[in-house]
């Protein structure tokens, strides 16, 4: 399954789910000078998950700042992103 994100209002991924059941990207693209580029899952699955590797106490999970750096762009959208 395919799905669309914007990271911190300016970034456009597309990520591709293998399991639905299991909400973490397999792999992900950006899409930068009109070309979809193969990047790391994790730039996705850290900001769904709220990964904070700079945390140094407690759980590094569920930081809703960096949750909220992405949000999921409808695919009937996405056009609209790519300009």
């Amino acid at each position: 399954m395919e799905k669309y994100f914007l990271i911190r209002n300016r970034r456009v991924i597309k990520a591709i789910f293998n399991d639905s059941r299991i909400m973490l990207a397999d792999l992900a693209y950006e899409y930068i000078d009109g070309e979809w580029e193969k990047i790391s899952p994790n730039v996705v699955n850290d900001r769904l998950m709220g990964y904070d590797s700079t945390e140094t106490t407690g759980s590094k999970i569920g930081n809703l700042e960096v949750i909220e750096e992405i949000r999921e762009i409808p695919a009937d959208k996405i056009d609209e992103y790519l300009k």
